[in-house]
């Protein structure tokens, strides 16, 4: 059983819609069709209810049982062929699940968990023709969405359009509508869990207004890019589940931040490896190797699925992935971010558009030098943070499995000391305390 916690936002919606994806994703791509490559099993949902009202009295999902390992217990020990096999089975996770277009953007449902109202909208962007889609068709349909920066805390009590959107410029417009309606409601401006200060709120105002005003004018030319498609809001390690004595056949895109790579996108030993401790030196070997996959994870993509690369390669392509995120969380996490991409873009634009460019960054504002070094003190800091995290062996949300637990609380004792003895050359405080600023807690 799958009880849903309070920081997945809003809690009947997300429910529902975990429900309903899980279901969509079995029956479309478990149907014992040939049409796909071999897909990750995916665990029958045998009853859920998003209500509080219910027998357990919380939203649950009761699913299929699966028996087995989380796969970041075993990724590392995957080697030669086998890994090669693996890269390639996720390619081809992803393309399939990619290459589907839907109606709108926003969350999938039940049909009857939506409105009358969006249930007299189809599912598919084409009508379908093959039996298994017509009735997934009628089973199905696209609602809000249920991402959890649109709900978390005070948030989910401002109105917006929350979905579903015809098209990427609107859901991008209504983000950044939405935020500067929570600035003007006063949402987290005494919070202790945010980063941004009453100083940062009028040029974060300014940047959400250009981002109306870039909307319609950065979505790429190439309609096939435009699509509303299914994807994997967290495909990572410990999402997956395999048996103890084989190799898994998912892979975790992601490579560490601290590694610097070659013109080749090779990792690269960083300055002054000879001098580190043995264990430091495990652990620089151990975040090139995952670099290493991450490069083949790329190249295998990019062969399979050539309108995929190209994509990347659109200017700001990757980075512009993260644009909603950064407008959802501009006052939680500061404007660093959603600064930065905004001054790419402007550097950018004439490759993105023939039109004026809406974003206003003057040469002062953009290359100013407090700016560049509050951007390097921000990415330094999330680098030391994800070394930390790495290193107890939890993820963003301080997770860690109760066999584990007592070690990570002991390497949390140790770190905080050490981190304490330096804390002249590192400049700020341990990271991690009661109180301190968190992903969940904004």
């Amino acid at each position: 059983m799958k009880v849903v916690y309070l920081i997945a936002g809003n809690l009947p919606l997300v429910t529902a819609s975990e429900a309903a994806t899980m279901e969509y994703v079995r029956l479309r791509y478990l149907s014992g069709s040939d049409e796909f490559h071999p897909f990750p099993k995916v665990p029958r949902v045998l009853a859920w209810d998003g209500s509080f009202g219910g027998p357990v009295a919380w939203p649950y999902i009761l699913c299929e049982h699966m028996p087995g390992v989380t796969l970041d217990s075993r990724w590392l020990s995957i080697e030669g062929n086998t890994l090669k096999e693996s890269i390639h089975a996720v390619v081809m996770f992803e393309t399939n699940i990619l290459q589907e277009a839907f109606s709108q953007h926003g969350s999938l449902f039940f049909a009857e968990s939506v409105s009358q109202e969006l249930r007299g909208h189809p599912l598919y962007a084409e009508p379908p023709i093959d039996p298994l889609r017509i009735d997934l068709a009628r089973r199905f349909r696209i609602g809000p969405t249920v991402y959890r920066e649109w709900w978390r805390g005070p948030y989910g009590q401002v109105p917006a359009n929350r979905g579903p959107w015809g098209d990427f410029p609107t859901m991008i417009s209504s983000a950044a509508e939405f935020q500067l309606q929570c600035l003007e409601n006063g949402i987290d401006h005494t919070s202790p869990f945010v980063e941004s200060t009453a100083v940062d709120i009028p040029f974060i105002c300014r940047m959400l207004k250009a981002c109306i005003a870039i909307a319609p004018l950065i979505a790429p030319t190439n309609l096939f890019m435009r699509r509303p498609v299914l994807n994997h809001a967290d495909l990572s390690l410990g999402n997956f589940i395999v048996r103890p004595e084989v190799y898994p056949c998912i892979w975790d895109v992601f490579a560490s931040g601290f590694i610097e790579t070659t013109s080749d996108g090779s990792p690269a030993l960083p300055a002054g490896f000879d001098s580190m401790s043995s264990d430091q030196q495990d652990r620089v070997r151990t975040h090139m190797e995952l670099v290493r996959r991450f490069k083949e994870y790329y190249l295998d993509a990019a062969t399979t699925w050539p309108e995929r690369h190209e994509a990347w390669r659109l200017p700001t392509g990757l980075r512009m992935a993260s644009l909603l995120k950064y407008i959802l969380r501009c006052k939680a996490d500061g404007p660093i971010e959603l600064r930065t991409l905004l001054v790419e873009i402007q550097e950018a634009w004439h490759l993105i558009s023939d039109q004026p460019c809406p974003i206003d960054f003057s040469e002062e504002e953009s290359e100013q030098e407090t700016y560049r070094v509050q951007q390097q003190e921000w990415y330094s800091r999330e680098v030391d943070d994800n070394d930390l995290l790495t290193a107890l062996g939890c993820g963003g949300d301080g997770w860690v499995s109760d066999e584990k637990f007592e070690e990570a609380s002991q390497n949390l004792d140790k770190f905080r000391r050490l981190w304490e003895e330096n804390e002249a050359t590192l400049k700020r405080p341990f990271p991690f305390f009661d109180g301190a600023p968190g992903l969940y807690l904004s």
